[in-house]
């Protein structure tokens, strides 16, 4: 389905808005970059904000939502928006489909974010999410549907309820405002925030539980091996091998979701 077809449905959901109810105690975020700080941002090359983009996906959304699960704001949107199941229940393939949707819409605001003009009105769009400005809904579907992502305002409309999709759109435009702003202010800094590697005490940890769960491996017990590679992973993230043998006895213990 394209983005046209879906413009009735967009008119049917967005009368939804007007039963929706927000919590008067959430903080109201905005952010107010200068000129110069656009100007760095969009000076800043295509490579080097290919990588910022990707890690910052994962330090801010995928870490806590899909490996650390603790009880966070993070989490709980997760929750909400049906990435995750809530409690200790497994990733399903419905949770995998809302997944994608997410990383359409980050995939649409780095896309988008090419131009000064364009970045601007992001960073104006997720200000006005956060005071609750009429019409932001619409002006946050203009803006994606602008940035080439293919069929992206009817992968929002799969969120369900409008306030499912408006929840989502405030959190992410919200990040990525913050997230041009870090990175126009002090690339080298935040760069490197990015990039850095978990303690070394944390790394050790790591091993530590790679190691039993190949001894587990070893022993047929896929199960507890599923178990420590897991921890192993949380301990640290960047240790690539740890996933493929956590697949490997997903496969052994036939779980394919």
């Amino acid at each position: 389905m394209s983005d046209s077809d879906s413009d009735c449905d967009w008119e049917d959901i967005k009368d939804q808005m007007n039963v929706v109810n927000f919590d008067p105690n959430d903080k109201i975020i905005t952010i107010c970059p200068s000129g110069k700080l656009f100007e760095r941002w969009t000076a800043i090359s295509v490579e080097t904000r290919r990588e910022a983009g990707q890690l910052m996906k994962i330090c801010v959304f995928w870490l806590p939502i899909l490996l650390q699960r603790h009880e966070t704001g993070t989490n709980r949107w997760a929750i909400q928006l049906g990435l995750i199941p809530n409690g200790s229940g497994k990733i399903n393939l419905k949770h995998l489909h809302r997944i994608e949707i997410v990383e359409a819409i980050l995939r649409a605001l780095e896309k988008g974010t090419v131009n000064k003009h364009q970045t601007k009105h992001l960073v104006a769009i997720g200000n006005m999410f956060n005071l609750r400005s009429p019409g932001v809904l619409d002006d946050a579907l203009h803006w994606l549907s602008g940035t080439g992502e293919p069929a992206i305002r009817y992968r929002i409309l799969e969120l369900g309820h409008a306030h499912i999709f408006y929840t989502a759109l405030q959190h992410i435009f919200t990040e990525f405002s913050k997230f041009i702003q870090e990175m126009g202010t002090d690339l080298e800094r935040t760069m490197k925030a990015l990039r850095a590697r978990p303690a070394e005490h944390l790394v050790e940890k790591s091993e530590e539980m790679k190691e039993r769960g190949n001894e587990s491996f070893k022993r047929n017990q896929y199960e507890d091996a599923v178990k420590c590679y897991s921890k192993a992973i949380i301990y640290c993230p960047d240790n690539h091998i740890i996933y493929g043998n956590r697949a490997l006895c997903y496969i052994r213990c036939e779980e394919y979701l």
